[in-house]
């Protein structure tokens, strides 16, 4: 999860401080070591990591994106791009994907 979080991240490239408290928070609540974060950027398929994972987790994860997305108070288009990838591979539309983008840029950041 924290490989797909982190590269949305990333995508944009422009990796600003709220984006890194919100990979640190994340790292802490995975139980990772910060050793973990430079191995879990490894390439590996959006899709791939998607199907790695049971219905659950997939839309845990994909939540724990879109607090990534919005870290920063702004959704980048390439950070639009790879939500559609993971929504894709998740058997979700660019539609619903809007939709649940929208929805997490309304509520108040964290």
């Amino acid at each position: 999860m924290y490989r797909l979080a982190a590269g949305l991240v990333l995508s944009d490239d422009d990796f600003d401080d709220d984006e890194r408290i919100y990979l640190d928070a994340l790292i802490a609540k995975l139980g990772l070591g910060r050793g973990d974060r430079e191995l879990a950027l490894g390439h590996v398929s959006v899709a791939d990591q998607v199907h790695e994972l049971d219905r659950e987790a997939q839309e845990e994860a994909l939540q724990l994106m879109l607090d990534a997305a919005v870290a920063d108070g702004k959704v980048f288009y390439q950070e639009r791009s790879y939500l559609y990838e993971v929504g894709s591979a998740m058997g979700l539309s660019s539609a619903e994907m809007d939709k649940r983008i929208s929805e997490r840029l309304a509520q108040p950041r964290e």
